[in-house]
């Protein structure tokens, strides 16, 4: 929640869903440019979340969503299986506003502005 606030206050539109279900469904109405993807969500994971996101993306053409993975276990191995699921980053948790921002602005500069200073 406090994320969503702060991605909204740099002027960006975000959507939130609680399963990658829901994740799937909504891909199928709207395009995304960034998505974060929770790796331990209920029932279907991040992981197999993310195949089947860039398996409708192969299928659709077109451009892909960046897909950053959002995790607690952000070892070697969890950055490898997070790679080879399709995902682009990740972004480990806990984290701070501007490990946020910096993210964005990584892979679309200029999105972004600076954040106050705390």
């Amino acid at each position: 929640m406090l994320a969503r606030q702060m991605l909204e206050t740099q002027g960006l539109q975000v959507e939130g869903v609680s399963s990658g279900e829901q994740a799937l469904e909504r891909q199928q109405g709207a395009l995304f440019d960034l998505v974060f993807m929770d790796i331990f969500m209920p029932t279907l994971d991040g992981l197999e979340t993310t195949r089947r996101w860039r398996e409708y993306e192969r299928h659709q053409g077109g451009s892909q969503s960046v897909l950053v993975a959002l995790t607690a276990n952000a070892d070697d191995a969890r950055l490898d299986a997070c790679l080879a699921a399709g995902m682009d980053d990740l972004l480990a948790k806990p984290y701070q506003p501007e490990t946020l921002l910096n993210i964005i602005t990584r892979w679309f500069p200029g999105t972004a502005k600076a954040l106050p200073p705390a």
